[in-house]
């Protein structure tokens, strides 16, 4: 059944959630943690360490809220600890940290999926009335990776981290926090309608259900959960849905791009989960439901 988005839901502002959703790693995290291991002479089993991460990252975040923010921890040292407590009793040299911190901090660990940027240059040719925005839990890298994948000419100063902004996804604050700030960079959005009337026709796309595509609706904006290869069960007939936290981790950090393109890009549904939830494989079919009706202004 055609999904048709009523023209007073079409929207004025979409935003993304970055990592996994932007851009995502090339191969999964601990695989490249390990091959990095493995330069330094360090043999590590990637199955433990995949297992071990989920704790390890959220022992760190309860330790160290917000990347280090509040107890004096730069991002990088935030990160030492994890890869650092990741791979202990195994006493990793500063040197193989320092490798892993360059690689996923200068670019070298990520990719962009094609359908990504074929949306984004969608929306800058043919909606330029359009605000996009980055809406990410996460710390200032954020900025780096999306200048060195190429991204950032899309945003125009519309990027807003977590960490910056002392409040995170699924929290509405974030997104109320971020549409207040857009409006005020752009006011001819609120031309004729009031800020709640607006939220109706403010997207967030985003890869985790609670944190993007609940989270985002509960603020009033429509939700679209970006599921590749099907993690959450909404896109199979009978699904299995995603229940654990520990899963939810493993997603983050187990991506193969190329794998996972394959997989999405053959998809054709899209589940309407309701008025303002969506469930979608690829950009490609968010790009039919937003922009196979009129919505130039």
């Amino acid at each position: 059944m055609k999904i048709k988005i009523p023209r007073s839901r079409l929207p004025k502002v979409i935003t993304f959630d970055a990592y996994n959703c932007l851009y995502s790693t090339v191969l999964p995290v601990i695989e490249q943690y390990c091959s990095v291991a493995a330069n330094h002479s360090i043999e590590a089993n990637s199955k433990v360490l995949k297992v071990k991460f989920p704790k390890v990252f959220k022992e760190a975040n309860q330790l160290h809220p917000n990347y280090g923010k509040g107890t004096g921890l730069t991002p990088d040292e935030w990160w030492t600890l994890v890869i650092t407590n990741l791979f202990k009793p195994v006493d990793v040299p500063k040197s193989m940290i320092n490798e892993i911190l360059r690689r996923f901090n200068e670019g070298d660990a990520y990719t962009v999926y094609p359908d990504v940027v074929e949306f984004l240059e969608t929306i800058r040719s043919s909606y330029p009335h359009i605000v996009l925005g980055v809406i990410s839990n996460s710390e200032s890298v954020v900025f780096k990776l999306l200048e060195r994948l190429d991204l950032m000419k899309y945003f125009h100063n519309n990027v807003y981290l977590s960490y910056d902004l002392g409040v995170s996804k699924p929290d509405k604050d974030i997104f109320n926090t971020v549409l207040d700030k857009i409006t005020k960079k752009n006011p001819e959005l609120l031309d004729g309608t009031s800020i709640e009337d607006l939220k109706t026709q403010c997207w967030h796309i985003g890869d985790e259900e609670e944190n993007d595509m609940i989270g985002s609706s509960n603020a009033g904006w429509n939700g679209v959960l970006i599921d590749r290869t099907d993690r959450y069960g909404y896109l199979k007939p009978v699904g299995n849905r995603i229940e654990q936290e520990a899963q939810v981790y493993y997603a983050k950090i187990d991506n193969n791009s190329a794998e996972s393109w394959d997989e999405s890009r053959i998809q054709k549904t899209i589940v309407k989960v309701s008025d303002s939830r969506f469930v979608i494989p690829n950009f490609y079919m968010l790009n039919d439901i937003l922009f196979a009706q009129d919505n130039k202004p």
